[in-house]
């Protein structure tokens, strides 16, 4: 599973939807799509902002495993 992939389940078990999120990052809706679907790179600073966002450690984010 990719990262994308991964932020996308993460985001849908929440109920959250992509806006949600972005608002949570203070990014746009577009930037965070571009996440989800690979078209970005995710630095750091992002990873541990979505960590925190959805409860998980980078870790977690990162891992291959569902």
């Amino acid at each position: 599973m990719s990262i994308g992939e991964k932020l996308k389940a993460m985001r849908l078990k929440q109920n959250f939807t992509q806006d949600y999120v972005a608002f949570c990052l203070d990014i746009t809706q577009p930037a965070y799509h571009k996440m989800e679907n690979g078209k970005t790179i995710i630095n750091l600073k992002r990873l541990e902002e979505l960590a925190a966002l959805y409860n998980v450690k980078v870790v977690d984010i990162l891992s291959s495993e569902v």
